[in-house]
């Protein structure tokens, strides 16, 4: 399954433990506007500026796999 862990989209918050923040650009924050939003994306309420929190192992289908850099 695509999850957060090997996305490139995510990233941890250092301060929470197995904690991370998706920023794909697919997802749009704020009340309205949804015409703005791709057909596979979503608008998300950010009224305390929290974001999008998932844990590590959250399947995804916006999933970017990370591309491991060449030795």
């Amino acid at each position: 399954m695509n999850t957060c862990r090997t996305c490139q989209h995510w990233r941890p918050i250092k301060t929470i433990p197995d904690a991370g923040e998706c920023g794909a650009s697919e997802l749009h924050y704020g009340y309205s506007g949804i015409e703005a939003v791709p057909m596979n994306g979503a608008l998300i309420e950010n009224d305390e500026g929290w974001g999008i929190w998932t844990r590590p192992n959250f399947g995804c289908v916006l999933h970017v796999p990370v591309v491991e850099e060449p030795r």
